[in-house]
């Protein structure tokens, strides 16, 4: 989604789609003029540099349910604006993370629950 915005594809995506997509972008200062490639290495790094992404990718060093990260983001002190639905914020931030950052993060769905968790990597 945010690919097709940044690309200047918007009337591929839906009305809300769109706004969303461009409002992630405004709030994560892209850099113009990116190769695909380089946009979804600069998109994932510039998520780990988010104090709350920190805390998020923190917590699931270890296996967490759905519910679980869920739980964490509805502890943060922005869960006190009013549109704040931590579901849906885990929900979209899952999704990024997935995406932008496939070779760090991962997601089953034994019995019907999502569990995310961060990709153990080898280091020399």
């Amino acid at each position: 989604m945010s690919n097709l915005a940044y690309s200047g594809l918007t009337e591929k995506l839906s009305t809300a789609s769109k706004i969303a997509a461009l409002t992630d972008l405004r709030s994560l200062t892209i850099i113009p003029n990116l190769s695909q490639k380089v946009f979804q290495a600069y998109i994932g790094t510039v998520l780990l540099q988010k104090p709350i992404i920190q805390k998020v990718d923190t917590f699931v060093k270890t296996t967490q349910r759905f519910g679980a990260v869920r739980d964490l983001l509805a502890s943060f002190p922005c869960a006190n604006l009013p549109d704040f639905d931590a579901e849906r914020a885990w929900q979209t931030l899952m999704r990024w993370l997935l995406h932008f950052l496939p070779n760090r993060y991962a997601l089953s769905v034994p019995n019907y629950s999502e569990v995310f968790y961060r990709i153990k990597t080898e280091r020399c």
